[in-house]
């Protein structure tokens, strides 16, 4: 359930792959990106998985 105050939200699959403000949009901020982006190296150090817009597609 959504409150008032959550003015934006979006799903990975159905998000607008063009969003200039990806990170802020998809993971909420640059602390919870970086967060993200240390796991990923750890579960994915040859970095094979891939997308646009994902954690460390901006490497």
């Amino acid at each position: 359930t959504l409150s008032n105050d959550a003015l934006f939200g979006s799903y990975l699959n159905v998000a607008d792959p063009n969003e200039p403000n990806w990170k802020q949009r998809f993971f909420d901020s640059q602390a919870m990106y970086d967060r993200l982006k240390s796991i990923k190296q750890v579960a994915d150090p040859q970095g094979l998985f891939i997308c646009k817009n994902c954690v460390g597609s901006d490497d």
